[in-house]
């Protein structure tokens, strides 16, 4: 069953249905009472209804997710089928992002493509309008809706974006288990450090012997050993200074 597929005619607005050449905006700066400033959200014309099905026939107001497209968000080293697969099935299920729900690669009768995600923390306000001009809207508007099990997923994940606390921080892992992260992050780095000394002692063979035109590469591959150096270090600090904190001072080296 795909993601998406296309709306069916004389249906009434429902959750999932994607609406497109739709602004959306949210409070500015100003949370002042006589009316904050406003600004039109950064986004595709696009959204996606996350209101109950009842809502658009007995209330004034239904609440849309404002829809983004992302490109070039696949990792290297997916080079067998299950990592494909887990890279795939990690980004449906929104394991790392409980924010984002994905819509897939191409929304139907919406010409751009990417990977689609439906924003549930941009969520906006947008009146009902009389149920003659709502039908014609809906012809000319809504491009698509959710296939029914997406559909009852997005509860899910809509109660997960809202009811997950989250642990961004770094006091939470026992001593065993921070010991271990910081000493497979040293070993990481040690690695990296080694082969980006070799690297170096290379290059500067080849500068000795005249033969600078091949440097050109080394010199790449080193710059990019640097950046997976600085990267590395800046991912693995926060848990030595933790380890720091608790009394092993010797270890935030």
């Amino acid at each position: 069953m795909p993601i998406l597929k296309p709306p069916s005619t004389n249906v009434p607005l429902t959750q999932g249905d994607i609406l497109k050449d739709v602004a959306l905006f949210a409070t500015g700066d100003n949370w002042g009472e006589e009316g904050g400033t406003h600004f039109r959200v950064e986004s595709l014309p696009l959204c996606m209804v996350v209101s109950r099905p009842c809502v658009p026939a007995h209330k004034p107001h239904v609440i849309v997710a404002s829809i983004e497209r992302v490109r070039g968000e696949v990792p290297r080293g997916l080079d067998t089928l299950e990592k494909v697969v887990q890279f795939l099935e990690v980004v449906r299920d929104g394991d790392r992002n409980p924010d984002r729900f994905y819509l897939g690669q191409q929304v139907p009768n919406w010409p751009e493509e990417g990977r689609f995600f439906a924003r549930l923390d941009s969520l906006h306000t947008l009146k009902v309008p009389s149920a003659q001009q709502l039908s014609r809207i809906l012809a000319a508007q809504r491009i698509a809706t959710l296939c029914e099990d997406f559909r009852h997923d997005l509860h899910r994940r809509i109660f997960s974006a809202f009811a997950s606390l989250g642990f961004d921080d770094y006091g939470w892992y026992p001593e065993r288990d921070l010991a271990w992260i910081i000493a497979v992050g040293r070993q990481e780095l040690s690695a990296i450090e080694s082969d980006l000394r070799n690297k170096e002692a290379e290059i500067a063979r080849n500068s000795a012997a005249g033969n600078e035109d091949w440097n050109q590469k080394l010199r790449r591959d080193a710059a990019q050993m640097q950046e997976r150096l600085a990267a590395l270090r800046s991912r693995l600090d926060p848990f030595e200074q933790e380890r720091h904190k608790r009394g092993n001072p010797g270890d935030a080296s």
